[in-house]
């Protein structure tokens, strides 16, 4: 059996431990909330993962990993996600919307790279996504 002190020195080192696990884990949670609010927020700007993390002072490998793990998605795939979704959003709002308008409200220069993208997120362009949309099958099967 240990001694009283052999005790309390190995409760202490656990207990620091775990201190320094937690506030870690705590850090990083709240460095992803802070990236993932920046993208948000700035979703219309050209982002790279380089850029993100010269903002925040941590390498992109880091950021990378540590948003990865948080939000199970890259930042740059959590850009492209909020990007679709607001692009929906438009596209629902405004149906006579033209796809240039729209891929430059949610970030994209060129159309055609939207449109590509917006295909490969969704598996289809926007316009038959908005004509699915209009006719309300959205996906599901008739009956």
């Amino acid at each position: 059996m240990k001694s009283a002190e052999e005790f309390q020195s190995c409760l202490e080192a656990s207990l620091k431990e775990l201190w320094k696990t937690a506030s870690h884990h705590t850090g990083s949670t709240t460095l992803c909330a802070k990236i993932a609010q920046y993208l948000e927020i700035n979703l219309r700007e050209q982002i790279s993962l380089t850029a993100l993390a010269q903002r925040f002072g941590y390498t992109p490998s880091y950021l990378n990993r540590i948003f990865k793990k948080e939000y199970g998605t890259s930042p740059l795939q959590y850009l492209t996600d909020l990007r679709i979704s607001r692009a929906k959003e438009l596209l629902l709002r405004h149906p006579d919307i033209s796809i240039k308008t729209v891929a430059s409200n949610v970030g994209y220069e060129d159309s055609r790279y939207f449109s590509r993208i917006f295909k490969n997120e969704t598996g289809m362009t926007p316009s038959a996504w908005t004509e699915q949309e209009k006719s309300g099958f959205a996906g599901e099967p008739s009956l």
